[in-house]
């Protein structure tokens, strides 16, 4: 059998049974390079050489949890949504509306208009879980949510990071393997199909699968009663505190690093309490470090399935047994670049691997290159929601489980995958057949 869809099943088994997601990891790799007679150092080996892939990615993580931890210990958060709070018992659909769209508004904003991808969501998020408490908003909602804004802009629109991975990713990829027509498509048009099947998975979870309230104060993992403060604040610190946001974002956007927007916004917010802020700066880093260390994990993975050599006789193999019968062959690659991404955790980490081979599959079927294009945007980002070690549900659920009331597996996970990928698998064959 081949090696990566046995580990990656291995993998999937492991997280839903509870075990920490490191070690799941790293035993579906050793499993995988085994079926593939790689000998134990070689896989070893071979994991260790993909940690290193995602280091700037884990370092990034640990400084903005710092800074959004020195943020939250000012209060600022907490005044920002206080008015909200203020509201909830006169207008509660209006407040639930605002929430729901401020939500989504930031996540796709984070991809495209100020790309910051998901350093907001440690920012923005656990001041708002007393509103979701008193409003009862179902917390599954809200990852489908951040799923939504955070995968749906880069698959659709070249801005920010759409324009990262569509046109410095893809389209040379693509034109490397001979299709040099792929500069000339319009991506807006390829895309649109599937991008309605994000947002259909989007509508069915607020209209209809968590529509219903639910409190968390009978699940939670430790019975702590949860208050809400209201912090006050003069004019000028309201400035000061506003600025230190602004300057991390704008750091960001002129240097292209994240962890140098969190440093320097760290330490503009530092200047008034050096000395305090110093430990716990260090204490805000532990917050988003985890999710790092995962994401190298996951990169050390992703190395290990490359090195069996199993990928291409994957999809290989997929496109053969269905030759002939072009919607299944669609539909057969798309399922394998959803396995491989769920494994991986990274839609830019799969498209590498994809390229090489679904470029010529496409082509002895008979696919145009704008069908070529949709099928690989599509086969990549499948899995980036829903996938147990993917950036976006990783820190969906950081933001979510502050205070301990959120399971990674049960309530972002799972959630997501079946609302996005379904809609997204079905949308991406009608696309790619209509192309």
């Amino acid at each position: 059998m081949n090696s990566i869809i046995i580990s990656v099943v291995v993998l999937l088994v492991l997280t839903l049974i509870r075990l920490n997601i490191i070690s799941a990891i790293i035993a579906s790799a050793f499993i995988g390079g085994l079926v593939a007679d790689l000998n134990y150092m070689q896989i070893w080996n071979s994991f260790l050489a993909g940690l290193g892939h995602n280091a700037q990615l884990a370092l990034s993580y640990s400084i903005v949890g710092g800074f959004a931890y020195l943020l939250s210990l000012s209060g600022f958060p907490d005044f920002m949504v206080a008015k909200i709070t203020a509201k909830i018992n006169s207008n509660t659909a209006k407040v639930k509306f605002t929430i729901i769209s401020l939500i989504t508004v930031a996540a796709i904003f984070s991809q495209n208009l100020i790309p910051i991808h998901v350093a907001f969501i440690p920012l923005l998020i656990p001041p708002l879980l007393i509103v979701f408490d008193q409003l009862q908003l179902d917390r599954r909602l809200v990852a489908c949510l951040l799923s939504f804004g955070l995968v749906t802009p880069y698959m659709l629109l070249p801005i920010g990071f759409g324009e990262l991975f569509l046109n410095q990713l893809i389209k040379p990829q693509i034109y490397l393997q001979g299709l040099v027509a792929v500069n000339n498509i319009n991506i807006m048009n390829v895309m649109i199909i599937p991008a309605l099947g994000m947002l259909l998975g989007l509508l069915v979870a607020i209209f209809f699968s968590y529509k219903k309230p639910r409190s968390y104060q009978k699940c939670a993992i430790e019975d702590k009663p949860v208050e809400a403060t209201v912090p006050k604040f003069t004019p000028t610190q309201i400035i000061y505190l506003s600025a230190s946001i602004l300057i991390f974002i704008l750091v960001q956007l002129i240097s292209g690093s994240m962890a140098l927007g969190a440093l320097v916004g760290c330490f503009f917010l530092s200047l008034k309490d050096w000395h305090n802020n110093n430990s716990r700066f260090s204490e805000g880093t532990k917050l988003m470090a985890s999710i790092g260390i995962v994401m190298m994990a996951a990169s050390g993975f992703a190395q290990v399935m490359h090195d069996t050599g199993h990928i291409q006789p994957l999809v290989e193999s997929a496109g053969n047994i269905f030759a002939g019968y072009p919607i299944v062959a669609i539909a057969s690659m798309l399922a394998v670049g959803l396995l491989i991404t769920i494994g991986i955790g990274s839609s830019f980490a799969t498209i590498p691997l994809l390229v090489p081979i679904y470029v010529p599959l496409g082509t002895s079927i008979g696919l145009s290159i704008e069908a070529i294009t949709c099928l690989i945007v599509v086969a990549g980002v499948l899995g980036d929601t829903g996938s147990p070690v993917s950036e976006v549900t990783l820190a969906t659920t950081a933001g979510l489980n502050n205070d301990s009331r959120h399971d990674h597996i049960r309530d972002t996970v799972i959630p997501t995958f079946l609302h996005f990928n379904i809609p997204l698998i079905c949308c991406g064959i009608f696309a790619v057949m209509k192309l």
